[in-house]
């Protein structure tokens, strides 16, 4: 079980999201998503369905509108 986990709840300010979001992806802690309902945001689509990227020695992924890092330790 991890002892850091990042959780993110529906109330919570956008950008407060999306700060923990790419905290979390880039160096690999794990994250909750709290009180979810059966939809989320369209910007974590890429990361619900895995779609992650290899650019060279780097993988990445989307989220909104930037492309990065993903830590495999994710």
């Amino acid at each position: 079980m991890e002892k850091d986990i990042q959780k993110i709840k529906p109330t919570m300010d956008g950008k407060a999201v999306t700060r923990i979001l790419k905290n979390c992806i880039t160096l690999g802690y794990a994250l909750l998503l709290e009180d979810s309902e059966e939809t989320f945001d369209p910007m974590i689509e890429p990361l619900l369905g895995k779609q992650i990227e290899k650019k060279g020695n780097i993988w990445t992924i989307k989220l909104g509108d930037e492309q990065i890092e993903y830590s495999k330790d994710f």
